[in-house]
């Protein structure tokens, strides 16, 4: 993986965070390409390949997924439950973000599969060594395991 420049799909509903999750992974000159879902059923289309992420040209599939929890229209928990369900899809690592404390979303979070689950920092520079730290041990640690896309995914 050292060669390869990693596709971070970040499924958030709040322009704020993405604002901020754009601009430190620029700041901290991020080893990989940033493409976003604005909330659950535009991340299952974008999985998918369906509509405008028809093209995997443009829309890789993603080597790891950022995602918030309480999305509207599908929640975090409903785009795991789908990618259980996908051979494929279910393999890539993704790592919940989220500002709830409730041990019942973190157990629930990891009984769908989710390879980590993190608390959304309230400050930006928090925010910023979190991002930080996520970038580097997903980028440099991590073996990523190999997902082919199988044109759309039910």
């Amino acid at each position: 993986m050292l060669n390869e420049r990693p596709t971070l799909l970040v499924v958030e509903d709040d322009e704020d965070d993405i604002f901020f999750v754009e601009r430190i992974f620029r700041q901290i000159g991020a080893r990989c390409t940033l493409q976003f879902a604005r909330d659950g059923v535009e991340a299952i289309d974008y999985l998918s390949g369906k509509g405008k992420f028809g093209d995997r040209s443009k829309y890789a599939l993603p080597t790891i997924i950022l995602m918030d929890l309480k999305m509207p229209r599908k929640s975090g928990f409903e785009v795991l439950e789908w990618m259980q369900k996908q051979p494929e899809i279910k393999l890539i690592p993704t790592v919940i973000i989220t500002s709830s404390t409730l041990q019942d979303d973190v157990t629930r979070a990891y009984r769908l599969g989710a390879n980590a689950v993190m608390n959304k920092p309230v400050d930006k520079e928090s925010l910023m060594q979190m991002l930080k730290t996520f970038h580097i041990y997903w980028t440099d640690f991590v073996e990523m395991p190999e997902v082919k896309s199988a044109g759309t995914v039910d």
